[in-house]
């Protein structure tokens, strides 16, 4: 077995059947809120799901990665890495970026593949990436930014807006070719930024100077005296104060923004598939049988992303709708309390809201 593969075998699943799936997994998301007492029997089938669809996405960049589309196979590895990861994902991530130019990127990513690797006992891949962060190792450019002793209270210090941790301050770290902007900054001091280009293997160093007191440094705003004070106990005795309607909105509202962010992934899948389909079709007519079913698969992730962006629009709207509601006498809440279900039926997936508001 090639020691780059995802898992023991590459699956080819049918589309139909696993956007069918993926569906259903939406659909359990609301499922497996702590209101009905069956939601912990949907765990496992959620989780089979995003291993589907993290294996439908490492199919679909392997194949753009052969055709040396690597902005895209780079794309597709990254987001099946973050449905489920795997260590034959990780290579050929790599692989990808070191066809962007990335040297640094694909090194890092070999030595997590290493990492991951002799964690799972998989003493092959593991070797592959070590000899592939090796290669890569002599030709890396790195950059050494030196940071005074003793830096100011609050001291932050990006490059192209990224944080760098204090622990980098003077060590000569690996970094990709490119043009980059380093910013410093410190509460109550002037900002200092720098811009550096960095050539393949080449060994840069950057001296950040100690940042100048700012003349104008704005005071904090005056407490309101009029605003209410916060409680005692800070955080955890501020979110005690919900009611439970507003803890079960702040609930549904967070299924909503899953089942978004579920059809943003389905929707992916279907443009990769429609931009493949479009070299040999036109509109709903294809000219080959893979392209027609290229085309119809688009078609069928196309249609479960919308159900998923329009199932999270009404979960937002219902959380958002309990949440703001004004509220009723305590004893006419406790006479009928609020009920939030979902479940699935023959017909799709139902959203039940019951109980006084």
């Amino acid at each position: 077995m090639n020691p780059v593969e995802r898992s023991g075998s590459t699956r080819q699943g049918r589309t139909p059947v696993a956007l069918r799936a993926v569906v259903v997994m939406v659909l359990a998301l609301f499922m497996g809120l702590p209101f009905p007492a069956r939601a912990q029997d949907e765990a496992p089938g959620a989780d089979t799901q995003r291993k589907a669809a993290a294996e439908v996405l490492f199919v679909e960049g392997t194949k753009l990665l052969h055709e040396q589309s690597y902005d895209a196979a780079c794309r597709r590895f990254e987001q099946s890495q973050a449905l489920d990861p795997g260590v034959g994902t990780l290579l050929y991530l790599g692989q990808c970026y070191e066809g962007l130019g990335r040297p640094a990127s694909a090194w890092a990513i070999y030595r997590e593949a290493e990492s991951a690797a002799n964690a799972a006992r998989q003493p092959a891949r593991a070797q592959v990436a070590l000899e592939r962060a090796s290669q890569l190792e002599p030709s890396l450019a790195r950059l050494t930014v030196q940071v005074g002793e003793s830096p100011p209270s609050g001291f932050e210090l990006t490059i192209n807006g990224k944080r760098i941790d204090a622990a980098l301050f003077g060590v000569a770290f690996p970094i990709d070719p490119g043009r980059y902007e380093l910013v410093a900054r410190a509460f109550g001091r002037t900002p200092w930024s720098s811009s550096i280009d960095v050539q393949a293997a080449q060994q840069r160093s950057v001296q950040v100077p100690a940042l100048d007191v700012a003349r104008d440094v704005q005071a904090l705003p005056p407490t309101d005296p009029y605003a209410p004070a916060a409680p005692a106990g800070g955080i955890a005795e501020a979110s005690a104060t919900l009611s439970p309607r507003q803890r079960a909105a702040i609930i549904v509202g967070a299924g909503g923004v899953t089942a978004i962010a579920a059809g943003v992934v389905m929707g992916l899948v279907a443009q990769g598939k429609d931009d493949d389909a479009q070299q040999n079709c036109r509109g709903e007519r294809c000219w080959t049988p893979d392209a027609a079913a290229l085309n119809e698969s688009a078609r069928d992730w196309a249609t479960g992303a919308n159900i998923s962006f329009i199932i999270g629009g009404l979960a937002l709207a219902t959380g958002g709708a309990l949440y703001f509601w004004p509220q009723k006498s305590s004893a006419a809440a406790r006479s009928m309390p609020l009920d939030v279900s979902a479940r699935v039926g023959t017909q799709g997936g139902i959203l039940t809201v019951g109980g006084t508001l």
